[in-house]
């Protein structure tokens, strides 16, 4: 009786369990099918797309030799792009034959001549590129060679239409659909963009997820197995993954299917990624539509600075103009680089550090700290090598005879330091005026002309970037 008792409420919890995957299986279609429908571009959108894409192309064809190929690349040549997109890359292919002076110069010209009386500037990524506002429109004009092959290449974007051509051969009408869903499911969850700032999935990386697993469903039941790290090679390029990660230190390497020498998932950062794993888990147990829209934070600055305050901790807030003529994805990373360093010391010095944000508009940089205290003992404890090592402890005796107190420990030498510099200002004012710290060297001088803020000043000017750090709950 006992057997039949338990055979029978194991079939109950099976036919339980296939009665909620039918269900939830039922809902996810219903929610693709409404997020399609927000998200794809209607066949008007698509045709005033081509309009423009074609007036670009003709105004640059004339504008450039006749061996220079006008070519669109990126999302939109390749049919994944999300409703309402704003931004083009169009590329001008240049035969081997030009110099690389030869080929910017000439590129970053005709892309003038052809826009002149439209609102351009020049950006720099691996070289040279022109950014134009034409009718509504963000194009970017890329100058770079024609190659069959990634061993042709010259420079970091020569690949971009080699991977277009991957994808158009590899992906179906409804696959780009999935792609859509999948940037739509990262960009919902703050894990979308290959930006340094975001350390996300680019549009690229959407894409061969696509093509690995198959469809927007697949994908995400693929990344709730995922380890750190995972390893995906499309093309098989290498025989174990043991050797890819011999080879490249990230937590999701994905090998190009045009380049094996490039992880296409270099930028992904392990936030992003386990946050792309939970967030694929918990829509395949509960499909919910919020997964794909943005659910934004509104709270008033008086509430946001009385749950700071709640927390009875010491924010230490510095505010300094970026330098001038740099490029988001040079500053982001030097930002990155200066709050490490900066944390490292204070910790060295013994603060009690919780947390700590970098945030820039490309006007203003801020950093700040959450520590403990405000201030360090007036002592610091210092334990040396054990009695038993004669050497070590005469060279330390020798380096701390002029603390206040030097005495054995257990079976340790030790030595009481008094400490000049205690409160978080001091210890910080010390560290960025140290040399060879590593501290970037174009920050340098912005640093040491930093302004402090108050909580209320930092919730006032930079209210997003703080509801970023003190608000991150999950967000279901």
């Amino acid at each position: 009786m006992r057997k039949r008792h338990k055979k029978s409420k194991e079939k109950w919890k099976n036919s339980k369990k296939q009665a909620k995957d039918k269900f939830n299986k039922k809902k996810i279609k219903t929610i693709i099918k409404k997020v399609l429908k927000r998200i794809k571009p209607s066949s008007k959108d698509m045709k005033n797309n081509e309009k423009i894409i074609k007036e670009v192309s003709e105004r640059l064809m004339e504008a450039t030799p006749s061996d220079v190929e006008v070519v669109l690349v990126g999302s939109a040549a390749k049919g994944t792009y999300i409703k309402h997109k704003k931004d083009f890359d169009v590329f001008l292919l240049f035969p081997k034959k030009y110099s690389m002076s030869e080929l910017e110069n000439i590129g970053l010209e005709a892309a003038k001549a052809a826009f002149s009386g439209y609102k351009w500037k020049i950006a720099y990524a691996a070289h040279p590129y022109i950014k134009v506002e034409y009718k509504r429109m963000k194009i970017d004009i890329v100058p770079a060679y024609r190659i069959l092959n990634i061993n042709e290449r010259a420079t970091a974007v020569d690949r971009s239409p080699l991977h277009t051509q991957y994808i158009n051969s590899h992906l179906t009408a409804k696959q780009k659909d999935d792609v859509r869903l999948l940037k739509q499911f990262m960009r919902a969850h703050d894990i979308y963009g290959a930006e340094l700032r975001i350390e996300g999935f680019s549009g690229y990386l959407c894409e061969l997820l696509i093509v690995k697993h198959g469809s927007f469903i697949n994908t995400l039941r693929s990344a709730c197995n995922w380890n750190i790290p995972t390893v995906i090679d499309i093309e098989g390029y290498y025989n174990d993954h043991g050797e890819i990660l011999a080879i490249y230190d990230a937590p999701l390497i994905v090998i190009d299917p045009v380049d094996k020498n490039r992880n296409v998932a270099a930028v992904v950062s392990t936030t992003s990624m386990s946050k792309f794993i939970f967030f694929s888990r918990k829509f395949l147990e509960k499909p919910m539509i919020k997964h794909f829209f943005n659910q934004e934070t509104r709270v008033s600055n008086n509430l946001l600075i009385s749950k700071i305050n709640s927390r009875h901790t010491t924010i230490f807030t510095i505010e300094f103009n970026a330098p001038d003529g740099i490029v988001e994805d040079t500053l982001w990373p030097q930002l990155r680089k200066m709050s490490r360093i900066v944390v490292d010391y204070l910790k060295r010095e013994g603060f009690g550090i919780i947390g700590y944000y970098y945030w820039t508009d490309m006007i203003k940089c801020i950093f700040f700290i959450e520590l403990h205290s405000d201030k360090i003992p007036a002592v610091k404890h210092i334990i040396g090598p054990k009695i038993t090592f004669k050497e070590g402890v005469d060279r330390f005796i020798d380096k701390h005879k002029d603390m206040i107190d030097l005495y054995i420990e257990h079976d340790h030498i030790a030595a009481m330091e008094r400490v000049n510099k205690r409160t978080v200002k001091e210890v910080f004012d010390m560290c960025i005026k140290k040399k060879n710290i590593g501290l970037p060297k174009n920050l340098s001088t912005f640093i040491n002309r930093y302004k402090r803020l108050s909580v209320n000043k930092l919730v006032k000017n930079y209210k997003q970037a703080v509801i970023e750090y003190f608000l991150p709950s999950i967000k279901l």
